[in-house]
């Protein structure tokens, strides 16, 4: 049974494995490409004596979504292969850190609602804020228009045990039911598929599971998916005295 359990645990190690090398593989591959054909766009333009600035621009922004690929999957395996050092943090603190980094989204109006709290800690480590980045940042980007996005933060207690609770809700287009627990999952598929600036809910859940909490997403009116979105997450709050 031991070497079951012990082989079981290898398989899953080398999955993983073949999983960053594919992902890597794959797209930073197809990013080169893209980017060397509007390279060689643009030489054959100068050797012309013309110049059109997007066909710089664009390799730039591909190389730039390319480096971001690599720092995900380096969260990724931080977060799975417990490469982290854990920390009590202010969890308030935190998210008003966060928070202040969307004060201002150039061509949207954005409306960010949180109340402040103080002395709920947790602990985690500085890739803790990538949760609620992640989370923030997808509200954003999965919706048009004016937008409202509401962040709570409360205690709460699960099986005798305390947890900081933190609701990120917003009035975006929502997430129908059957995509709720998929979108958590890079290999599902539908219009959620992640690509290589889709792995936010993928390492969302794989940090948060890290620090031993949960997360989940439900409609922000209950029964309707249609008014909007709620991402909780729930943290286990630190023992007094931890370090």
């Amino acid at each position: 049974m031991a070497d079951m359990k012990l082989s079981d645990k290898g398989e899953e190690a080398k999955n993983r494995a073949d999983f960053y090398i594919d992902l890597l593989c794959h797209d930073i591959n197809n990013m080169n490409q893209a980017a060397l054909g509007y390279l060689e766009l643009a030489s054959d333009m100068l050797s012309q004596g013309k110049y059109d600035p997007a066909l710089l621009a664009k390799p730039i922004e591909i190389l730039k979504n390319g480096s971001q690929l690599v720092e995900s999957v380096r969260k990724i395996q931080k977060a799975n292969f417990g490469g982290q050092q854990l920390e009590k943090l202010d969890l308030g603190a935190l998210l008003k850190g966060v928070i202040s980094q969307y004060s201002s989204v150039p061509g949207r109006d954005v409306s960010i609602i949180y109340e402040p709290a103080e002395g709920a800690m947790v602990m985690a480590s500085e890739l803790l804020k990538d949760v609620f980045s992640n989370l923030i940042g997808n509200s954003i980007k999965h919706s048009s228009g004016p937008l409202n996005i509401n962040i709570s933060l409360s205690e709460v207690v699960e099986a005798n045990r305390a947890y900081y609770r933190v609701d990120v809700s917003d009035d975006g287009p929502g997430i129908p039911d059957e995509l709720k627990k998929a979108i958590f999952d890079h290999f599902s598929g539908g219009a959620w598929k992640p690509e290589y600036k889709g792995l936010g809910l993928y390492i969302v859940k794989a940090l948060v599971n890290s620090f031993n909490g949960s997360v989940w997403v439900e409609d922000r009116v209950p029964g309707d998916h249609t008014r909007g979105a709620r991402f909780v997450v729930l943290l286990p709050a630190a023992k007094k005295g931890s370090a």
